[in-house]
């Protein structure tokens, strides 16, 4: 049985490359015996049996590894261009979060220079920061790094609505989110790593 691959998905493979020309051949035979099956009194023959008498059986097998070789590139092209993909989501998310980091950096500078109760000469800068934003609150209350999950969050929801992933996908967008943050050494440490199961990529949550 010889499967039937489009002329397009094999023209790449089968033009300039070693052992590929086979691709390209058996249409030029199949064609010629097409042609003299369809002559007055020819008797009707399967396509398989046109096939089998106009291709060298060692031709046949060289085509078929060529197609077996065709399907295994393009699956792995496919995997490849859904990863690159995973990864643009990831990056989209990291810009969104540097931009907030940015206008984060002068806030925390107001809660800084906030004053002391207990400091004299500071006394007619206090006032209490924390009003001004939710963020100055938590960075108050809790730390810096509550401050940094929580604006990362608000990047992953926006950038969510824009490039609309998968909720399968998410635990691989924000693996690629970890990679990214950790290469620009930004704080991770909200991100965790879950254990794969089977034959999938690892992810975060």
């Amino acid at each position: 049985y010889m499967p039937w691959i489009a002329w397009e998905d094999v023209r790449a493979n089968a033009m300039g490359q070693e052992r590929s020309h086979a691709s390209a051949y058996v249409l030029v035979y199949a064609e010629a015996a097409h042609l003299a099956a369809r002559r007055p009194g020819a008797p009707p023959r399967t396509a398989e049996a046109l096939v089998k008498a106009a291709v060298p059986p060692s031709m046949l097998e060289e085509i078929r590894a060529d197609n077996e070789a065709l399907v295994a590139a393009q699956r792995v092209a496919a995997q490849r261009a859904a990863e690159r993909e995973l990864r643009c989501h990831a990056e989209e998310i990291f810009h969104d979060y540097a931009r907030r980091l940015h206008e984060w950096e002068p806030m925390k500078r107001t809660h800084d220079v906030s004053g002391s109760p207990h400091d004299v000469n500071a006394r007619k800068c206090l006032h209490d920061a924390a009003l001004l934003s939710f963020e100055l609150f938590l960075y108050r209350l809790h730390g810096e790094q509550e401050v940094f999950t929580l604006m990362l969050m608000g990047s992953i929801d926006t950038a969510r609505s824009a490039r609309a992933w998968s909720n399968e996908e998410e635990g691989r967008v924000l693996h690629y989110l970890g990679i990214t943050l950790r290469s620009h050494r930004c704080y991770a440490s909200m991100l965790r790593e879950r254990l794969p199961a089977g034959n999938e990529g690892p992810r975060c949550e």
